[in-house]
């Protein structure tokens, strides 16, 4: 993917709200990682432009109490990051939770996108009309809370693994409206919108499908590795984890369709 590396991407990063007093071990990372970025061996260019973004990300961390972000920036970010972490010989120094996600394939190059051709059981399900498409790409640990899309998914696994836990419609709906009692409020649950991702839905969410669910009958669990596919019928409600090594890359794609 190195070719490609200036094509922007939708990402997203989790961390932890920012402590003046004791800063928490990923911020030190993303300053690890800046400072990698301007040493005499990779500055200049496109690091210097990534140098750049890191140092943007590490202000509106340090501005927010907000433990996620959502930003354009090219893909050499991810990659530069996979790279940095090869140099670190501790878990906890690398980068993780940085995600491109729901990126849609019509959105890469095309020698890309001619890489993740249809599966023919989408191009010959139903009507044979592509919704939508996104590629997945993460620092481990990804996390998808608990939502339902508005048509069929079929979710590939193409790098690391993940672990899908689903519900069907009416028990999904009322564990979701559950979850947003105990919250009083309303919301949607079909975008990854900040109320998802973070705060105490988020928190309520995880609890109730990955803490509180094991064993139970309402919840079905696959778990998918490289070359695994997973059919989601519609309004199935669905929450995704990878599983596997903090920091190491995990790679997925999906198409909606009707």
């Amino acid at each position: 993917m190195e070719p490609y590396g200036d094509v922007v991407m939708p990402y997203e990063l989790m961390t932890p709200a920012y402590s003046g007093t004791s800063p928490d071990q990923r911020l030190k990372n993303l300053r690890n990682l800046q400072e990698w970025l301007q040493s005499p061996e990779q500055a200049g260019g496109v690091h210097d432009n990534l140098s750049v973004i890191v140092g943007h990300l590490l202000q509106s961390i340090e501005g927010s109490q907000s433990h996620f972000l959502q930003f354009d920036a090219p893909l050499s970010l991810l990659l530069r990051a996979c790279q940095f972490n090869r140099t670190r010989s501790s878990a906890a120094e690398r980068i993780k939770q940085l995600y491109v996600a729901q990126s849609n394939l019509s959105n890469l190059p095309q020698p890309l996108s001619e890489d993740l051709p249809v599966p023919a059981i989408v191009r010959h399900a139903g009507k044979g009309d592509i919704y939508d498409s996104s590629v997945w790409l993460g620092l481990q640990p990804t996390y998808t809370p608990l939502h339902r899309d508005p048509n069929p998914n079929l979710f590939c696994q193409m790098v690391g693994s993940k672990t899908v836990r689903l519900m069907r419609p009416q028990s999904g709906a009322a564990l979701y409206a559950c979850v947003r009692r105990q919250l009083g409020s309303m919301g949607s649950s079909r975008f990854r919108g900040s109320e998802m991702m973070d705060g105490p839905e988020r928190e309520l969410l995880h609890r109730a499908v990955w803490a509180n669910a094991e064993g139970s009958n309402d919840v079905k669990q696959a778990r998918l590795g490289p070359g695994d596919a997973l059919f989601i019928p519609k309004g199935w409600w669905h929450s995704v984890a990878s599983t596997g090594h903090e920091a190491e890359l995990n790679a997925s794609v999906n198409w909606w369709f009707r």
